[in-house]
């Protein structure tokens, strides 16, 4: 599937296929490295962020994903998924209160 989707075209969306495959495997260095791939050839796509600030999540990275959440709220401010993911990272650094910092 990732050899058609190269030729045709569609390499940004089969990375970030191969992204959560690895995400469902547990695999998260190896998810997280395919989400980013996916966003250095299409950084316009929200929906990339979104599944990259998931892995961080899931891993623990919880100021990177914090990071990723708030670009994508810089350019969707009512994009839920991203305000959300806002608050569960700095809940996972222990920050209940969610601190924005700019």
């Amino acid at each position: 599937a990732l050899e058609l989707g190269l030729e045709g075209g569609y390499r940004a969306s089969a990375y970030f296929t191969m992204c959560g495959c690895h995400q469902r495997l547990g695999e998260l260095d190896k998810a997280e490295v395919w989400c980013k791939r996916a966003i250095q050839i299409e950084p316009q796509k929200i929906i990339y962020k979104l599944g990259l600030g998931e892995v961080l999540l899931m891993g623990k990275k919880w100021e990177e994903a914090v990071k990723v959440f708030k670009e994508v709220v810089v350019k969707d401010p009512e994009e839920g998924r991203a305000l959300v993911g806002v608050v569960r990272g700095y809940k996972g650094m222990g920050d209940e209160e969610g601190e924005w910092k700019a």
